[in-house]
């Protein structure tokens, strides 16, 4: 690879040329003087001649030696010309090795990047320090060169228009890495190079020294901090192990109060579960005038916010409802003993019993044990329901419901049939001016199942990635288990929503109360 032209400096070129113009001068002004007394003397002899007669040989000889001086001394010149034209070009080219013998021999590394961070030039040390010749890495990219991570820094450096300090990793021939410090300077400007000119330095020795200062710092920083941190420990441990003496007696102490107050609670919502329990129809009872049914209900905390009611009517027809109450736990709990009142009431005292007219009477109920219907009042407490009616005899179904749908199965449907519920609750915010739900009439036959639940079963967390259960998988299982009888099928149901909440080691607590029903008619 050839080098780039070194030039002489401007001061040695200057000093070149004023010696140059300077002998010029003095050998213009010495033939100036000789021609203009040659011609003044030559003159005077020739008027003289003229004027006595005489022979004018003389002065025409003198006038031709002034002429022959004057071409003697533009030879001169000439001559000179060449001789300063020639020691300048020698001067040049001393300056030129000069500067080839600094850049072959320098400690730094050369290289002409042009804007594209192609490589134009490199200097002979490159061999030295990176392990390729000038020759492998001409026109080859810059960055392949330079760490991933160092690109920007170096992208930073080729947009700067003044010299600019940077640092940088680059790779040797061999694999390693090198730490380079670089100064690069803008010369795309000038057409002698036409380039960013980077001069670098490889300090990776300095760099290793620097990291194993800091090191060595850092160790002694982390001994003095472990001594000290020692001592204090010393220092603390007898007064640490009287406070954790005087913390733990009062840990015990206020310990067994809230065991005393817990253990209080517990038998106060133990009691309330007793309560609650006694409200509910019996499972026993239920069978008796249903033998084809079943009913889970797993309480989040030991009361629950959902509910099941039975009712059999005089005319032997069947109300069954599965409910959910706002909140869970014992706020749930007291809205499911005023839904319960409310619903033993309305059937019971008022002899209401189609499902949709039970339904606008507990929405009205609510609101006015909760006072919702006055103004300013907070309360958006209430519940969702599914409520049906079964008439035995014609196996009819009606259905009512807030919020909550009714599955029905049929002999001859692979899939489950849904009814859906009107999308409002029963309780709570109420815009419209007279809430009024909506019938349906359904007629059954023999053998085909209806369901009812809360959304406590298909929410529940759990399964090998923690996911919901969801409504289409409780579908699903519900499908599953139809060639069981419906006692067989509510402990299937209930061990499979258990095993989703405990699955391959890993417990999920329950995360609401849930209410299901199951009927075969």
């Amino acid at each position: 690879m050839s080098s780039p032209i070194v030039k002489p400096s401007r001061t040695e070129i200057r000093k070149s040329r004023e010696a140059q113009n300077n002998s010029k001068i003095v050998i213009v002004v010495l033939l100036l003087i000789a021609v203009a007394i040659l011609v003044y003397y030559s003159v005077i002899l020739y008027l003289n001649y003229i004027e006595l007669g005489t022979n004018q040989i003389l002065p025409m000889v003198l006038l031709g030696g002034a002429i022959a001086l004057v071409a003697y001394g533009l030879k001169q010149i000439n001559n000179m010309k060449f001789s300063v034209e020639k020691q300048s070009s020698e001067n040049v080219s001393k300056i030129e090795g000069k500067f080839k013998a600094l850049i072959q021999n320098s400690l730094d590394v050369i290289t002409i990047l042009d804007a594209k961070g192609i490589i134009t030039y490199q200097s002979p040390s490159t061999e030295r320090v990176l392990g390729y010749s000038p020759d492998e890495l001409l026109n080859e990219n810059f960055y392949e060169l330079v760490h991933a991570e160092d690109h920007p820094i170096v992208q930073n450096a080729l947009t700067q228009k003044s010299a600019f300090m940077f640092s940088y990793r680059i790779q040797h021939k061999d694999g390693s890495w090198l730490y380079f410090e670089s100064v690069g300077t803008n010369l795309m400007h000038n057409p002698l190079v036409a380039g960013f000119v980077v001069n670098s330095r490889d300090v990776t020795d300095r760099k290793k020294e620097e990291e194993e200062k800091r090191q060595k710092e850092v160790a002694a920083l982390k001994f003095n901090i472990e001594r000290e941190k020692a001592q204090l420990e010393k220092e603390n441990a007898e007064r640490e192990k009287k406070i954790i003496e005087e913390s733990k007696k009062e840990l015990e102490a206020a310990y067994a109060i809230i065991e005393h107050k817990n253990q209080e609670i517990t038998d106060s919502i133990n009691y309330a579960f007793r309560i609650q329990t006694a409200l509910l129809p019996k499972i026993d009872e239920i069978k008796s005038k249903v033998p084809e049914s079943f009913v889970i209900w797993q309480p989040k905390d030991i009361v629950s916010g959902d509910f099941y009611w039975f009712a059999l009517l005089p005319d032997g027809n069947i109300l069954i409802a599965c409910a959910d109450c706002t909140g869970h736990g014992v706020p749930g709990a007291f809205m499911t003993m005023i839904g319960n009142t409310l619903l033993n009431q309305i059937v019971k005292q008022n002899d209401i019993t189609e499902p949709d007219q039970i339904l606008n009477n507990l929405h009205k109920g609510v609101r006015k044990a909760l006072k919702q219907d006055e103004e300013g009042s907070k309360s958006r407490d209430g519940m969702d329901i599914a409520f049906m009616k079964f008439y035995p005899d014609t196996l009819k179904l009606t259905f009512a419901g807030a919020n909550r749908p009714l599955w029905i199965v049929r002999k001859d449907q692979p899939e489950i049939e849904e009814f859906k519920a009107d999308k409002v609750p029963i309780g709570g915010l109420q815009t419209e001016a007279e809430r009024i739900f909506t019938p349906n009439y359904i007629q059954l036959q023999k053998g085909e199942s209806f369901y009812a639940s809360t959304d406590g079963y298909h929410d529940q967390f759990g399964g090998p990635k923690g996911r919901k259960f969801m409504t289409k998988q409780m579908k699903e299982k519900i499908l599953e288990v139809q060639d069981h009888d419906l006692e067989t099928q509510g402990k299937i149901l209930l061990e499979t929503i258990m095993d989703w909440m405990h699955k391959q080691d890993k417990e999920y607590e329950q995360i609401d109360d849930i209410c299901v029903v199951g009927v075969r008619v």
